[in-house]
Order: structure tokens, then sequence, then C-alpha cells
């Protein structure tokens, strides 16, 4: 597959699949060993334990955006960054249950995807998950020096 069908793909998958809600759109766009790491979630996650996870920030943040900023593409690697804007309204339960909150957040994730015959194989992602739980009250902010 050319550099565009991935980069065509990831859109897809973040529109359909993220700000959608239609997270059967994996199963097409995901090879069936897909492995997904990022440091919040140290075992990594397949296919349904990403599904899992964006139904549930989904659940948790019901108006949950994610808008591409930046979209490269090179052999068979595309790289994004990403910002992610919700209101947090129901409890989110995926590493720790977080009760909800009411707080608006924005965080900032940079993933790169590994692609094989069209098929998203690997995903390395970074995410700013302590502003994401600063925003949220659940871990202090730091005080600013004086």
């Amino acid at each position: 597959m050319s550099t565009e069908d991935n980069k065509a793909a990831m859109r897809r998958g973040f529109e359909e699949g993220w700000n959608h809600g239609k997270v059967a759109v994996f199963d097409e766009l995901f090879a069936s060993t897909f492995s997904y790491h990022d440091p919040a979630f140290p075992t990594g996650l397949n296919t349904q334990g990403y599904k899992q996870l964006v139904t549930a920030m989904r659940q948790a943040f019901p108006d949950l955006h994610i808008t591409m900023e930046d979209l490269i593409a090179e052999g068979d690697q595309v790289v994004v960054r990403l910002t992610l804007r919700g209101t947090h309204t129901s409890d989110l339960v995926t590493v720790m249950r977080i009760p909800a909150t009411g707080k608006q957040v924005t965080e900032s994730i940079i993933a790169i995807i590994c692609f094989t015959g069209g098929k998203a194989v690997e995903v390395w992602s970074q995410a700013d998950t302590l502003g994401f739980l600063q925003q949220l009250g659940v871990i202090p902010a730091f005080s600013q020096a004086s």
C-alpha cells in the first residue's frame, strides 16, 4: 500500500473509530497481530483491548473529539500528532477508575503507526497522561515558583 493509503487509513480510524465510536472499523484497519504500546498500558493492547479503550474513553467523555494536527508518512510508517478534547461526565475505567469530574480536558498525543500490507500492525503512542490527570484533578498540578 502507498503512504497515502496508510494516511487515509489513519484518518478513517480516528474519524470513525474515535470521533464516532464505530470501533468495528479497527477490525478492518488492524492486522490480526496488532499491538498497541503506550506507557499507560505496560503490557500493551491487542485489537480487542484497543477497542475497549476507545469505548471506555467515549463513555467517560461523550463529546470526545480527536483532531489530527499533523500527519506524516514515509515507507510503512505514519506519524501523527493529535489533540484529544472532551468533557469528563461519566466514570473513566481504564487502568484505574476515575469518577466523573465534569472537567474539560485537552491532551496532546504523538503516535507512530507501522503498517504491513495495508494494515496497522503496531502503534507506539506517547500522550501527555500527566497533564490529562492534572486537568481532571486526580494528580495535583505543580505550583508555580514565586
